[in-house]
């Protein structure tokens, strides 16, 4: 506008011709032009620019709850899909290749967007019974090397599983608070990084939660949005007081659980749910942080 710029829409080329692969890296509008349609066309006009490069698929990722930017890749003739569904178009290596370029293996708690040249994907959101156990299984695999250094391994399992189907048993009550239409999604960004802290016996969870069909910017929808995690980190708040006085071999899992919902000044620790719980009231978030952080560092 004039001089000024209010926005932009930058992206990378990958792969030789024929397979070229477009990654939008980064795209934004100025915060005081926010909301006068500058960002639809601008997203559309770069997707534009794009396409006449006839790359053979476009890619980009963006976090979980992000709607004002993943709701212009949906529009914009996109899908949200396993990593793995560029492998057809563009071949193993090329995807392997991508998957490091784009940084894409230590986004935690992003989804990937795929964009095939002459071809419609789906959109069908994935059923939230195999996303809960693709969440219980791939962290269940991360957390191995320290389940191999515990005396009682299937102690170990048990515990671990009864954690984790409880985040995801606690936050599914938050959300009968609201009248809002719930899937459970296990976001698939950041598996390499993930696994890489395997090797130093640090276990950094995958992402996932229940996201609501359709987004609101409204107060009570924030309300809703904050339900589910604050359901599953007052359960994780209740299994660190069991922890420190019943339970001392859960203690070094729910640390990492706590200390990762109070770190949402980190981008991709928000998807641990704390993020939602500060947009909707700043107050209880301070005061969980506040309890979470006694209990990791103190108590337990």
């Amino acid at each position: 506008m004039g001089n000024e710029i209010v926005g932009g829409f930058f992206y990378k080329l990958y792969g030789p011709p024929g397979k070229q692969v477009g990654y939008n890296s980064l795209f934004f509008i100025d915060i005081k032009h926010q909301g006068k349609g500058i960002g639809r066309k601008l997203f559309a006009q770069g997707v534009y620019q794009l396409r006449s490069l006839e790359c053979s698929a476009l890619v980009s990722y963006v976090l979980d709850d992000n709607v004002g930017s993943w709701g212009n890749f949906l529009n914009n003739g996109f899908s949200r899909v396993p990593f793995l569904s560029i492998t057809p178009y563009v071949g193993l290596f090329q995807a392997v290749k991508l998957y490091i370029a784009t940084f894409f293996g230590v986004a935690i708690g992003c989804d990937f967007y795929l964009s095939v040249k002459d071809k419609e994907l789906s959109h069908k959101e994935p059923k939230s019974f195999g996303q809960i156990v693709a969440y219980l299984l791939v962290n269940a695999v991360l957390f191995m090397p320290i389940f191999l250094s515990t005396q009682s391994l299937p102690l170990s399992l048990l515990a671990f599983f009864g954690i984790f189907a409880g985040i995801v048993i606690s936050s599914y009550i938050g959300t009968l608070f609201s009248k809002c239409d719930w899937r459970f999604r296990f976001n698939n960004g950041g598996l390499l990084v993930c696994g890489l802290f395997t090797i130093f016996h640090t276990f950094v969870p995958m992402g996932a939660s229940w996201f609501p069909k359709t987004y609101e910017n409204t107060p009570q929808f924030r309300r809703d949005l904050a339900m589910p995690a604050l359901f599953s980190w007052v359960f994780l708040i209740a299994v660190g007081f069991a922890a420190a006085t019943v339970f001392p071999f859960l203690a070094r899992l729910v640390q990492v659980l706590l200390i990762f919902r109070c770190m949402i000044v980190i981008e991709t620790f928000k998807t641990y749910g704390g993020q939602r719980v500060y947009n909707w009231n700043k107050s209880i978030f301070m005061v969980l942080t506040a309890i979470s952080l006694t209990l990791a560092f103190v108590v337990i």
